[in-house]
């Protein structure tokens, strides 16, 4: 469970001149089950870094640190990189820059210097923190994948009539460059977005996250608008779209455990789909979890948490406290 929350700090991007905000979550475990760990959080494209806290304080194994971090175009990072993102400035691969910008943050703050640094990511941060580790393997002692954004099929070797992934992502970047970006007041945006799409059943706690911190005030005063602009979501949905095969296919070569978390009902990934991704890798598990959709961790903080909790109870015995990286 949470015990403290940190102001919004920041680290340097991989990218001279950008910053990376995070806020650090002090996580307290119940005493007959705590594994002393550090958590590096990554979010689903569209979202914030403070949707994650009702799931971090849902959680009762981990004893130390979380660390959640906005894509260097989202929430907090968009609004102190925006001068120069909005210029089209280094933004041309927003996936791997978010990579990238993982390894800076984890390198600058030394994450992995005092505790195992377990990963969770969730959609495109989930697949993110995955080709993390491919890149740079040992970076995390453990991943949780909650319904990471992979396939299965090839783009290349797509029959005809057939819809390619790669088309599917175009569609859904197409969706999110004419999406609503602004409403009089965050009551009008609760409103808005929370009664239809991809952000209905979320829990009250997570709800309140968003509008708090995924929304800013309009310089005039007229109302309310997303810290991550449409054109910036769309922009990071295709800038993403070569990878979600590329990443399934290297699976085999992480070594560490791997989490995967399913939703009965998600929008992306059928239950088959998960345990796929996850016979892919050498020490996996995986979990699908019923009712729930895509934003699973944002609709039931406590469900996930439950899974990630005997995750951790599990691997707790096999990961050495003091690794090899300090």
């Amino acid at each position: 469970m949470l015990t403290s929350t940190s102001s919004v700090e920041f680290a340097p991007a991989a990218t001279k001149e950008l910053q990376i905000a995070y806020r650090r979550y002090t996580l307290s475990a119940e005493a007959s089950c705590a594994m002393p760990c550090t958590l590096a959080v990554i979010h689903s494209v569209s979202l914030c870094k403070e949707v994650y806290a009702p799931l971090l304080n849902q959680l009762r194994t981990a004893q130390g640190d979380a660390y959640s971090f906005d894509y260097r175009n989202h929430g907090d990072s968009y609004m102190v990189n925006r001068g120069l993102i909005d210029q089209d400035y280094t933004t041309k691969d927003v996936f791997a820059d978010s990579v990238r910008d993982l390894f800076s943050l984890v390198d600058t703050l030394e994450l992995a210097k005092r505790r195992p640094l377990i990963g969770i990511g969730h959609s495109g941060g989930a697949s993110g923190m995955l080709l993390a580790e491919i890149m740079r393997p040992n970076t995390f002692d453990a991943i949780v994948a909650i319904d990471p954004i992979l396939t299965t099929v090839d783009p290349r070797n797509v029959q005809q009539g057939d819809t390619s992934p790669t088309d599917t992502y175009a569609i859904i970047a197409q969706m999110a460059a004419n999406r609503r970006a602004t409403w009089k007041n965050r009551d009008k945006a609760r409103a808005s977005l929370f009664e239809h799409g991809m952000y209905t059943g979320w829990c009250p706690q997570a709800i309140d996250a968003f509008l708090d911190h995924g929304l800013c005030d309009l310089e005039d005063g007229t109302g309310v608008t997303l810290k991550c602009p449409p054109s910036q979501e769309a922009h990071t949905f295709m800038s993403g779209i070569a990878y979600p095969y590329e990443v399934f296919r290297r699976l085999p070569e992480i070594r560490v455990p791997v989490l995967f978390i399913g939703a009965e009902n998600s929008e992306f990934n059928s239950p088959e789909s998960i345990q796929a991704f996850a016979m892919q890798c050498k020490h996996k598990e995986f979990a699908v979890l019923p009712q729930l959709r895509h934003m699973l961790p944002h609709e039931d903080p406590k469900a996930v948490a439950d899974v990630i909790d005997r995750f951790l109870q599990r691997i707790r015995t096999t990961i050495n406290p003091v690794t090899a990286r300090i």
